[in-house]
C-alpha cells in the first residue's frame, strides 16, 4: 500500500471540519491518514457541547441574494433530501421571511431565483401570520412585505452532524476526543508540526486544517505572537468571534402536535428572530434574537486583543441579556410570549467574516504554510455541511475552485474586508458595534461599570528603599504560609510571607505573577501591616479556604461570574479585601481581560482603590509599569517566572516544582510589599 498521502489533522468537527472528514475519506486510499479532533465526547449531553454546529435545530434554505451561495444552498439541500449521510434529519416545513419595513431582502431573493432560471417564492402578507398560534398579534403594521418559500426547513443539526462524521470513521478516519491546547511548530519554526491537547498528548501531520469556529484566534494567537505576525496580519482581521442568543421553549405532546397540524413553517420576522417550529421527537420551539449580537473581548499577555467565546457554560446566559432578548422576541410573537417563559437559554458562538464569506484557504504565512483555515460560518453556513467539506479538499490539494469561489474564500487585505455583501437576511447588526458580554452583568450591584482610573493618581515615595537588595534574593530569610492553612497561634519572630499554592490551569492561564502577585496584595493594601491581628484576618483566611474549595465549583467560571460566586462564598471582608480578592478570583477563573475589570471598577475610595491601582500597575503580565520604582527587578523576577513555566509546564507531579514556585512567589511578594507604598488613591 502507498503511503504517499499527506496526514491531516483536522482541528474542530463541526461544520467544516465534520464535512471536511467525510469528503476526504472519500477521497483517500487510506483514510486512517485523516485524523479529526472533537472536543466533545460523543455521549456527551447537547447542553455540554458548545459547538456552533451541534444543537436542536438550524434552519436549510437556498435563499441567498448572492448566486455563489444560493448556488451552493442549492446543491447542498439535494445531500438534505437524498444522501443517506444526513438522510431523515430535514424537516421541510417551508420558510416565511417578512422584510422589516422598507426592506428589500425578499425582493432580491426573487430577482436571483428568476435569475437562475425559476422562483417558487409566492408573496405573503404579514397579517397572515396572524393564521399561527405561535405568531399571533403580530404588529403587521411594523413589518415591510414577506414571501414564502416552501422547499425550505430545518434539520436536527446534533443528530445531522453525528450522522455525517459516522460516515467518515466509518471509513477509517480516526477521531480523537480533546480540547487543543496549542498549535506546535517544528523545531526550525517552517511549519505548524501538530497540536497539543489539554490531556497533554501531542497530535501530528503533514497538514493542518484548523476548523475550530469561533475558538479560531485563541488557538493562532500563540503562534502568532512566536512568529511575530504584525496586528494586520493576524487571523483578528479576517475572523471575529461573535455570540447570539437563542430561547428554547419545551412544549408537551399536544402543542407539538397543534404546530405541526398548523404546518407552521420556519418563520423569519423582520431581521429581529427566526423562529424553528418543533417536532415530535425534540418537542422544542427555538427562537434565535437576530438583533443582539455581542463579543467577549480578551487582552493576551501579548497585549494583543482578541474574541473568543466565553468560558461561562454558554447555556448560562446573564440574566440582563435574557431580559433584552426577551423584549426583542415578545415584541415580535407578543400573544404566544404572553405566558410562556423559555426553558432555557443558550449564546451560540460562531466565527463572523466581515464580509460573511467563509475563510477557506491555505495561511499566507511562509511559515504557516502547511496550516489552512476553514472557518467563518457568520452564522449561515450550516446548511452547507454536505458539501463544504468538498471544496476544503480542493483547497489541501491545492486546486482551485473556480475564481468565484477562490476570491470569495481567500484571506483577503483591508479593501477586500470593507466589501460586504449580506448573506443573512439582508441587512445584520453585524454593521454596527457589538455589545461587550461584560455588559450584560456588572461586577456589583454598587460598582458602576462606566467607572474609570482616569482620577487616580500615581505618587511615588522618596528614595528611601535600597533598589539592589529588594527582590534579588527570593524568600530572604522569611518563612511562607500557604493559606489556607492555619495561621500561627502567636505573631512569630520572623516576618512571615501568604502566597496560595495555584493550580496548574491557572498557571498555564495566566502565569505565576497573575496569581500569585495578587495575593501578595493582601499585604500591600494595609502596607505592611500585621495581618495576623488583623480584625479581618478570621474572615479572610475562611474566605480563602472556601474560595478553594468554591474555584472547583466554578472551575468553567469568568469575571462575568464573579458576582454570583462572591454570593455563594458570603466573604464578610473590609472594601479592601473584597477588591483584593475579587482580583485573584479573576486569576484563579483563568481571565486576562483586565480591560473590562477596569472599566468595571468602582470609582469610591472606599472600595480600596489603592490595592486595584496597585494591582494594575505591577501584574499581570503586559500591564504598564510606568516609571514605578522597583520596574527592574519586577522584570527580573517576570524573567524568572517565564523560566519556571518553561521548566514545569510539562511536570508529571506538580509537588516537584512546588518549592522552586514558592521561591519564586516569596521574591513577588516582597517586591510587592516594597512596592505597596508606590501607589496610592486620589
Amino acid at each position: 500500500m502507498s503511503y504517499s498521502e499527506p496526514t491531516v489533522l483536522i482541528i474542530g468537527a463541526g461544520t467544516f471540519g465534520a464535512s471536511t472528514a467525510y469528503h476526504l475519506s472519500k477521497q483517500y486510499k487510506d483514510p486512517s491518514r485523516i485524523t479529526i479532533v472533537d472536543r466533545w465526547n460523543t455521549n456527551a449531553s447537547l447542553g455540554q457541547k458548545q459547538a456552533a454546529a451541534i444543537d436542536t435545530n438550524r434552519i436549510i434554505r437556498t435563499d441567498y441574494e448572492s448566486h455563489l451561495y444560493c448556488n451552493l444552498a442549492n446543491e447542498a439541500i439535494h445531500f438534505w433530501f437524498w444522501s443517506i449521510a444526513v438522510q431523515g434529519h430535514f424537516h421541510k416545513t417551508g420558510w416565511v421571511v417578512l422584510d422589516k419595513k422598507g426592506g428589500t431582502f425578499g425582493d432580491a431573493i426573487k430577482k436571483t431565483f428568476c435569475e437562475r432560471g425559476g422562483d417558487c417564492t409566492r408573496d405573503l402578507p404579514a397579517k397572515d401570520l396572524d393564521k399561527y398560534a405561535v405568531t399571533k398579534g403580530i404588529k403587521s403594521e411594523q413589518y415591510g412585505k414577506g414571501y414564502f418559500n416552501p422547499e425550505a426547513g430545518w434539520c436536527d443539526a446534533e443528530r445531522a452532524t453525528q450522522s455525517f462524521t459516522k460516515v467518515a470513521l466509518e471509513s477509517g478516519v480516526k477521531r480523537v476526543t480533546g480540547e487543543v491546547q496549542e498549535l506546535l511548530l517544528s523545531a526550525d519554526k517552517s511549519r505548524v508540526a501538530g497540536v497539543k491537547l489539554r490531556d497533554g498528548q501531542i497530535l501530528r501531520a503533514d497538514k493542518i486544517v484548523l476548523a475550530a469556529g469561533a475558538w479560531t484566534s485563541s488557538l493562532m494567537s500563540p503562534i502568532e505572537d512566536t512568529l511575530k505576525i504584525q496586528e494586520q496580519d493576524r487571523i483578528e482581521r479576517q475572523v471575529t468571534a461573535v455570540g447570539r442568543v437563542s430561547a428554547y421553549y419545551t412544549l408537551n405532546e399536544q402543542d407539538t402536535q397543534g404546530m405541526i397540524d398548523e404546518e407552521v413553517p420556519v418563520i423569519v420576522i423582520g431581521g429581529e428572530v427566526d423562529i424553528i417550529p418543533p417536532s415530535q421527537p425534540n418537542r422544542t420551539l427555538k427562537i434565535n434574537d437576530l438583533k443582539t449580537e455581542i463579543v467577549n473581548r480578551v487582552t493576551t499577555p501579548s497585549g494583543h486583543t482578541i474574541t473568543m467565546p466565553s468560558r461561562r457554560n454558554q447555556n448560562d446566559v446573564p440574566e440582563k441579556l435574557k431580559h433584552e432578548s426577551a423584549q426583542i422576541i415578545h415584541n415580535a410573537m407578543p400573544e404566544w410570549t404572553r405566558s410562556r417563559q423559555p426553558d432555557r437559554w443558550r449564546i451560540c458562538y460562531d466565527a463572523v467574516t466581515p464580509t460573511e464569506d467563509w475563510l477557506m484557504c491555505q495561511h499566507p504565512h511562509q511559515q504557516l504554510a502547511n496550516l489552512y483555515l476553514a472557518v467563518g460560518g457568520s452564522f449561515h453556513s450550516y446548511k452547507f455541511l454536505p458539501v463544504a467539506g468538498n471544496y476544503m479538499c480542493n483547497v489541501l490539494s491545492g486546486k482551485s475552485n473556480g475564481e468565484e469561489k477562490d476570491t470569495a474564500w481567500k484571506w483577503k487585505n483591508a479593501e477586500e474586508l470593507s466589501c460586504r455583501k449580506g448573506k443573512e437576511f439582508g441587512e445584520s447588526p453585524r454593521n454596527c458595534d457589538k455589545k461587550e458580554l461584560g455588559e450584560y452583568e456588572g461586577v456589583s450591584s454598587s460598582w458602576s461599570a462606566n467607572a474609570s482610573m482616569s482620577h487616580l493618581k500615581e505618587t511615588q515615595t522618596t528614595d528611601d528603599t535600597s533598589q539592589e537588595d529588594s527582590c534579588v534574593q527570593f524568600a530572604s530569610g522569611k518563612k511562607v504560609i500557604i493559606l489556607p492553612n492555619d495561621p500561627p497561634s502567636k505573631k512569630p519572630e520572623d516576618e512571615y510571607i501568604l502566597v496560595s499554592d495555584p493550580m496548574a490551569d491557572a498557571v498555564d492561564n495566566l502565569g505565576v505573577s497573575g496569581l500569585l502577585i495578587h495575593y501578595a496584595s493582601i499585604l500591600a493594601v494595609e502596607t505592611k501591616a500585621d495581618l495576623h491581628t488583623s480584625p479581618q484576618w478570621d474572615a479572610l483566611v475562611e474566605g480563602l479556604d472556601t474560595l478553594r474549595v468554591c474555584s472547583k465549583l466554578f472551575s468553567n467560571a469568568t469575571i462575568d461570574d464573579l458576582p454570583k460566586v462572591f454570593g455563594y462564598v458570603n466573604f464578610k471582608l473590609s472594601p479592601q479585601h473584597q477588591v483584593t480578592l475579587f482580583i485573584v478570583l479573576s486569576a484563579i477563573f483563568k481571565t486576562t481581560d483586565w480591560m473590562r475589570f477596569e472599566r468595571q471598577v468602582v470609582e469610591k475610595e472606599e472600595f480600596g482603590i489603592s490595592a486595584v491601582v496597585w494591582a494594575f500597575k505591577i501584574g499581570p503580565r503586559g500591564l504598564t509599569l510606568g516609571r514605578s520604582k522597583g520596574k527592574k527587578e519586577l522584570e527580573t523576577l517576570l524573567e524568572a517566572e517565564e523560566a519556571w513555566i518553561a521548566a514545569n509546564r510539562n511536570a508529571v507531579d506538580y509537588e516537584d516544582s512546588k518549592k522552586a514556585l514558592l521561591q519564586l512567589a516569596a521574591g513577588f511578594v516582597e517586591w510587592g510589599t516594597n512596592a505597596a507604598g508606590f501607589f496610592s488613591a486620589k
